[in-house]
């Protein structure tokens, strides 16, 4: 009788070990499907994202495209350029200046390129920008951060 209750007590183990290894295997099986399933919707969303902000900057640039004034800018310097002799002398002679001019300056050219309509505009928009994506911040903080940057920017030592 002894050993028809260990025969019996080892076979209720082994059932109870096919059991666990079973059920430990779906409960794999499950969590990978899940983790699956998750780590694809999180993928779609991400892309989704990553769309909408690239949709979002065409967008931006078809509305620069449209825009009347600014294409009038660029009209304006393409003529200034098609009226050019030789484009290329211009090129070299605009380069001359500026390595000729000190790295603690601004050559005069670059001066006129960085304060004429378009550069002003561009700078406009790019504060806009700033008090449109730091909602929270006072107008200070932007105008701060943005003059620092643009600064930078416009230090000789940027256009060199």
């Amino acid at each position: 009788m002894g050993k028809k209750l260990l025969v019996g007590f080892i076979v209720v183990v082994l059932l109870m070990v096919v059991l666990a290894v079973y059920l430990t295997d779906v409960s794999q099986h499950s969590l990978q499907k899940a983790v699956g399933t998750n780590s694809i919707l999180l993928a779609g969303e991400m892309l989704d994202r990553i769309n909408y902000a690239v949709y979002d900057k065409i967008e931006e640039l078809q509305s620069h495209l449209k825009d009347e004034s600014l294409q009038n800018i660029i009209r304006h310097s393409n003529r200034e350029f098609e009226n050019l002799d030789s484009l290329q002398e211009y090129v070299n002679q605009k380069d001359r200046e500026w390595v000729q001019t000190p790295k603690d300056q601004i050559a005069p050219f670059m001066q006129v390129l960085i304060h004429n309509d378009l550069s002003n505009r561009l700078r406009r928009e790019l504060v806009e920008f700033y008090n449109n994506k730091l909602k929270f911040r006072t107008p200070e903080m932007v105008q701060n951060r943005l003059k620092h940057r643009l600064e930078r920017l416009n230090s000789a030592e940027n256009l060199h």
